[in-house]
């Protein structure tokens, strides 16, 4: 049987109404472009469809070719599977001649199989998407596992198991497509339609092979590729692929060959991949697993905290600068943290990125040339692009071992950075990484890059050395791993080379900068020349590119100072763009008959370039190929060309002749062949022109550049002056636009910087963007009632502007339209404006009042931000709402009234406005943006009324004068950081109406000395009250439950707390140096106490920890010196690292039997303690345990422990006396170190562990 073509299933499903038969109600779900959305495959195309009745989608699977027996094998799975009750698999329906089709097929109508639809994306996109986050991969692995234990306690199986086979749901739940392969016990003695795909099946199945079994092999290949993967991300990156995981057909057929097999060795230490690896390696010999328990796939669930939804991108959005929390210092993060924006080149000095921070963005810190010293915490992963260029200044940088990859220029120009070390975890450099960093003396790259872009070491002489086996470098070059391609030509003193024959493409930038280079010789096995392999060679004076180069990169010999002849083989068809831009010795060149296409700039700058011949095989010429070849005397067009983009002699004086018949050329100007256009001006010279009358259009750049340009006139036939028609005319003072003109092209008059007026008809329906953009001169300009809109950047720039009237015919202000017009100090808005957009008056500085009009319904993002000047402004009653940032920067802005129509104040709305002192928000306003009057220094007051119901995060951050707020009982949230560091704030209520506080809320109010918490609060959130030195006394009410981490750290004064019995956890370092606390009683409700819960609480001298605590946590108790007794109650099971380190004056401490472990440093430094019982729980006791116990002078160790820990009593100065009993196995290096053994103990216990139990080492 025959089937439709896809493209007459789309025209089908298009009227799916009409065509389909039972399943008529169902209608397609369209994509962006208005298609039926739909995916598709070699034997099938997928439609998504949608029930409108119940909303509920469905795939409907179209046949593109036949697969004998496909009905009644449908039949019996669907028959199977209509009692599986399982996320794992979704139910099918095969419907016979259910969609009628117009097509070249003999019959019309064909079969359909219906299924549920599937939200998520393929296992094969996930991995690719996030294998670096080992907590997603180890979830993967979990889940993966689980999915395959209840598929083989199923009397059926997939046949054809594989990640692009399994949908990730949102949530991480699996589900498995695409049952063409599906074996069920009613197929038993059939023959198998597929043998699976050839990376994921065993290498001997045959379509005899058709059971329950047949998944087997394929499981346990991808359970354990994904364990891997989990465990070393960079596994993928060496030996996977698009299309596969870890393993290979090959990898089957040869394991001992294998080199990824060979690898997985290194991750035996692992119990769950131990046992992966066995069930591989079974199922590799059997082909099946039927004797083994499917039970033994699912390992222990990962418990590592993940990282949600995070973007891993470099590059920041505008929304995300919109969205931006600005710190301190000027410094923009992403609303989540996670991202670190921008930085104001202004930052100097030493510059900490927050903790938490995971991006570094693209040209986050480039050009901050007096920043000296940066600090990266150890949460960073990538830095991105430019991240660092230019910082003159930067002299050290420490990279965490947390980054994986460097991106493209990121150090470039930091001619101060003497020293860096590439951490083992980065697995790629970008390219141009270190170039430029004179002061840098030596590089390594590490085992662990696999990836080098381009040429990371361009423009840089230090001395490199490879540590990677992925590349080889001998001789001062570095290749890639089988010396392919060449990455970087380390010696720059070196005259000649002959490229190895091994050699088949020269990579991008890999000769760049190489200045004494004179010679080189190009073997036949190159095939392509990389962008910007030689540039800046500026002694290569000839060369010889071979017949095996088929492609010339962008500027491959760009700025070939010396390069004075250069022949191209008949093999290149095409030169790419700026191949031999600034080349100013090239005086001879020949093009073959087989190029097709002259790039962009290809020859630009050129200056003794006095010949060339354009073959008759050129078809299109690209912009400015010829520009500024000032010794070029003769350019002829061949009749071949048919296309010239741009203007390809911009800025060049020769004879042109144009035998080309679609062009015109006379009276050196170049038209169209009809002459309604004018391509280009060739006499730079001229003063002025006359456009002539058959010109309906002014080309885009058509007089870009015509400096001595100073009259011209256009005719009434012209109707579009194009994009950049007149941009750069530095001498053109005046012009007249014709009423015939409909329209002005964007950046049209750009950068003309002498033209003072301008007439615009009021033929002209609208502006484009930046069309008088950077006019310097420009002061006053009329715009006509014809026009309705001005464009994005229409007048930005134009500093001499001062005065403009606005049309009452124009509805809308464009984004950036009069940004940064310095000398505009007072511009009156039409009433007949609706809105303002972004930015549209950001940074006129001498704008010192605006009446916005009763029409205007919204003002945009940053309209009026870092207006300076502007100490006034209106805003009438129809502004519903003010935008992010609106007013941000208004330094002298001291009032402002806003009406009642306002509903929300955006994000950073009044930031940074340091003269205001009061500001009234009306009944109207239900929400108060992120940021929205952060750092308004002279803020001392605000009523928030009660129509408010939330206040966003960092609402009144750093209001130093703001001493007094009410917020109503409307209020359910304050939002994070709302009052961090408000000095001045003494005394706050908080409504009943809120429910939790969050994170930082009032961190750094230095004044603030009391507060009421109300009985509605239930959770304290992280680092809630830092920094608040005044605060003595704080009554938490019995509703809370959580004290969140860091929650009254640093509160200095606070010295007496009661924690209600309705805690149940204390977070990390919650009381974290609270040195006044000298008393707190922990209730019975209480189960754990967070890492630092204590730690420096030196005025602490009594604890009891109740009998519902199970674990303390690491450093709980470190620094507290005033600490002389605690009792642990036998609830507890583990003494985490350090928690009660530098407890000086503990002298004694029970360890109750329930005690296991006893942690890293536990007591380390604890000089008083002078006894301890360890129980006959403890089997291990951590390094550094009682590290500097100096008083202790005697321990018995049960038999129970079989190991003990690095130092672990090492500098225990009395220590005279232990007794190791014989079940201990292990005892770490140093541990007795400076311990007062007597001669024959020390010797019996050397003979039992070796000599290095008393040996010194870094402590």
């Amino acid at each position: 049987m025959q089937y439709p073509l896809m493209s007459e299933y789309v025209s089908a499903i298009r009227d799916a109404s009409d065509n389909l038969d039972e399943l008529a109600h169902l209608v397609p779900v369209l994509d962006d472009h208005g298609e039926p959305y739909r995916s598709s495959g070699a034997f099938a195309v997928v439609f998504k469809m949608k029930d409108e009745q119940t909303g509920k989608c469905y795939a409907l699977k179209c046949f593109l070719e036949e697969q004998e027996g496909r009905a009644e094998a449908y039949r019996q799975i669907a028959d199977e599977l209509e009692f599986v009750d399982s996320s794992y698999i979704t139910s099918v329906k095969y419907l016979d001649k259910e969609i009628f089709v117009d097509s070249s097929c003999e019959e019309d109508e064909f079969p359909v199989l219906l299924m549920d639809w599937i939200d998520g994306e393929t296992m094969e996109t996930y991995i690719a998407e996030n294998y670096q986050d080992n907590y997603a991969m180890a979830m993967l692995c979990y889940r993966f596992c689980k999915m395959a234990a209840w598929l083989r306690s199923q009397p059926f199986a997939h046949g054809d198991i594989k990640p692009d086979n399994i949908m990730v749901r949102p949530d991480g739940n699996l589900t498995l497509v695409d049952y063409d392969g599906m074996f069920v016990p009613a197929m038993k003695g059939q023959k198998s339609p597929t043998i699976g795909t050839k990376d994921f099946s065993h290498p001997l199945r045959t379509v005899d092979d058709f059971d329950e079994t047949i998944d087997d092999f394929a499981l346990a290949s991808i359970a354990l590729s994904l364990k891997a993967i989990s465990m070393k991300s960079t596994l993928l990156d060496i030996y996977g692929a698009s299309d596969r995981l870890l393993f290979s057909e090959n990898d089957y057929r040869n394991p001992s060959k294998s080199k990824v097999i060979s690898a997985l060795q290194e991750l035996m230490c692992d119990k769950d991949f131990c046992t992966l690896y066995s069930l591989f390696m079974l199922a590799l010999a059997r082909k099946e697993l039927s004797a083994c328990s499917f039970r033994l796939f699912i390992g222990e669930k990962p418990n590592i905290i993940p990282v949600m939804n995070e973007d891993l991108s470099t590059k920041r959005t505008e929304e995300e600068l919109k969205e931006a929390f600005v710190d301190g210092r000027g410094v923009k993060y992403s609303k989540d943290g996670r991202k670190l924006l921008k930085v104001p080149g202004e930052l100097s000095g030493v510059y900490s990125v927050k903790e938490g921070t995971r991006i570094i963005c693209d040209s986050a810190f480039s050009g901050c040339r007096s920043l000296s010293e940066i600090v990266i915490p150890s949460s960073v992963t990538s830095i991105g692009d430019n991240a660092f260029s230019y910082c003159d200044s930067l002299s050290e940088i420490v990279i965490p071992s947390s980054v994986t990859s460097i991106g493209d220029s990121v150090f470039s120009g930091c001619v101060s950075l003497s020293e860096i070390v590439i951490p083992s975890s980065v697995t790629s450099i970008g390219d141009s990484a270190f170039s430029s960093c004179s002061s840098l003396k030596y590089i390594s790259i590490p085992k662990s890059v696999i990836c080098l872009n381009g040429n990371p070491f361009v423009e840089w002489d230090g001395k490199l050395e490879c540590l990677s086996p992925n590349f080889v470098y001998e001789d001062d070059i570095l290749f890639n791993k089988d010396k392919s391609r060449i990455i970087s030509f380390r010696n720059q003193n070196i005259e000649s080379y002959v490229i190895p024959s091994s050699v088949t493409s020269i990579g991008d930038y890999a000769f760049s900068h190489c200045y004494s280079l004179s010679e080189i010789v190009i073997p036949s096995s190159v095939a392509s020349i990389g962008k910007g392999a030689f540039s800046w060679c500026r002694s290569l004076s000839e060369i010889v590119i071979p017949s095996s180069v088929t492609s010339i990169g962008k500027g491959a010999f760009s700025c070939c100072d010396s390069l004075s002849e250069i022949v191209i083989p008949s093999s290149v068809t095409s030169i790419g763009d700026s191949a031999f831009a600034s080349c100013l010795s090239l005086s001879e060149i020949v093009i073959p008959s087989s190029v097709t296409s002259i790039g962009d700039s290809a020859f630009s700058g050129c200056l003794s370039l006095s010949e060339i011949v354009i073959p008759s095989s050129v078809t299109s010429i690209g912009d400015s190929a010829f520009s500024s070849c000032s010794s070029l005397k003769y350019i002829s067009i061949p009749k071949s060309v048919i296309c010239l983009n741009g203007n390809p002699f911009a800025e060049w004086n020769g004879k042109l002749e144009c035998l080309s018949p679609n062009f015109v050329y006379e009276d050196d100007i170049l038209f169209n062949k009809d002459k309604s256009r004018i391509i280009s001006l060739r006499n730079q010279n001229v003063e002025s022109y006359v456009i002539p009358s058959s010109v309906t259009s002014i080309g885009d750049n058509a007089f870009s550049g015509c400096n001595s340009l100073s009259e011209i006139v256009i005719p009434s036939s012209v109707t579009s002056i194009g994009d950049s028609a007149f941009s750069g005319c530095n001498s053109l003072s005046e012009i007249v636009i014709p009423s015939s003109v409909t329209s002005i092209g964007d950046s049209a008059f750009s950068g003309c910087n002498s033209l003072s007026e301008i007439v615009i008809p009021s033929s002209v329906t609208s502006i484009g963007d930046s069309a008088f953009s950077g006019c310097r001169s420009l002061s006053e300009i009329v715009i006509p009632s014809s026009i309705t809109s001005i464009g994005k950047g229409a007048f930005s720039c134009c500093d001499s502007l001062s005065e403009i009237v606005i049309p009452s015919s124009v509805t809308s202000i464009g984004y950036n339209a009069f940004y940064g017009c310095n000398s505009l100090s007072e511009i009156v808005i039409p009433s007949s404006v609706t809105s303002i957009g972004d930015s549209a008056f950001s940074g006129c500085r001498s704008l010192s009042g605006i009446v916005i009009p009763s029409s205007v319904t919204s003002i945009g993002d940053y309209a009026f931000s870092d207006c300076r000047s502007l100490s006034e402004i209106v805003i009438h009653s129809c502004v519903n709402s003010i935008g992010d940032s609106a007013f941000s920067g208004c330094r002298s802005l001291s009032e402002i009234v806003i009406h009642s129509c306002v509903n929300s104040i955006g994000n950073s709305a009044f930031h940074g406005c340091n003269s205001l002192s009061g500001i009234v928000i009306p009944s109207s306003v239900t929400s108060i943006g992120d940021w929205a009057f952060s750092g308004c220094d002279s803020l001392s007051k605000i009523v928030i009324p009660s129509s408010v119901t939330s206040i966003g995060d960092f609402a009144f951050y750093g209001c130093g004068s703001l001493s007094e707020i009410v917020i109503p009982s409307s209020v359910t949230s304050i939002g994070d950081f709302a009052f961090y560091g408000c000095d001045s704030l003494s005394g706050i209520v908080i409504p009943s109406s809120v429910t939790s506080i969050g994170h930082s809320t009032f961190s750094g109010c230095r004044s603030l000395s009391e507060i009421v918490i109300p009985s509605s609060v239930t959770s304290i959130g992280d680092n809630a009250f830092p920094g608040c030195d005044s605060l003595s006394e704080i009554v938490i009410p019995s509703s809370v439950t959580s004290i969140g981490d860091g929650a009254f750290h640093d509160c200095y004064s606070l010295s007496e707390i009661v924690i209600p019995s309705s805690v149940t956890s204390i977070g990390d370092g919650a009381f974290y140096d609270c040195y006044s606390l000298s008393e707190i009683v922990i209730p019975s409700s209480v189960n754990s106490i967070g890492n630092s819960a204590f730690q420096y609480c030196r005025s602490l001298s009594k604890i009891v920890i109740p009998d519902s605590v199970n674990s303390i946590g690491d450093s709980a108790f470190s620094g507290c010196s005033s600490l002389s007794e605690i009792v642990i109650p036998s609830s507890v099971t583990s003494i985490g690292d350090s928690a009660f380190s530098s407890c000086d004056s503990l002298s004694e401490i029970v360890i109750p039997s329930s005690v296991t472990s006893i942690g890293d440093s536990a007591f380390r430094g604890c000089n008083s303690l002078s006894e301890i019982v360890i129980p006959s729980s403890v089997t291990s006791i951590g390094d550094g345990a009682f590290y500097g116990c100096n008083s202790l002078s005697e321990i018995v160790i049960p038999s129970s422990v079989t190991s003990i820990g690095a130092r672990a009593f090492s500098s225990c100065g009395s220590l005279s006396e232990i007794v190791i009993p014989s079940s201990v196995t292990s005892i770490g290096d140093s541990a007795f170190y400076r311990c007062k053994f007597p001669d024959n103990l020390k010797q019996e216990l050397i003979s039992r562990f070796g000599y290095k139990i008393f040996s010194s080492c870094y402590i």
